[in-house]
């Protein structure tokens, strides 16, 4: 197991991050509907997962740009 967690590289690290925040992102917007939108904790959970995405989202596009 620690050989595979090893083996990784950071392209499949990032993508397995902004996995695990897609799901948090919609964790969140499932919060927000069943409390309604004063709830302030599914709101930052939506703002930081949102951030975190888009900056894995541009670190991946970069490793892929100077792999070519």
């Amino acid at each position: 197991m620690a050989a595979f967690f090893t083996s990784l590289t950071p392209m499949q690290i990032a993508f397995f991050v902004n996995f695990f925040f897609q799901i948090t992102f919609f964790i969140g917007i499932i919060k927000s509907k069943k409390y309604g939108e004063s709830s302030s904790v599914a709101s930052q959970l939506l703002i930081v997962s949102f951030l975190v995405q888009f900056v894995l989202s541009i670190l991946m596009a970069s490793e892929l740009s100077h792999r070519k």
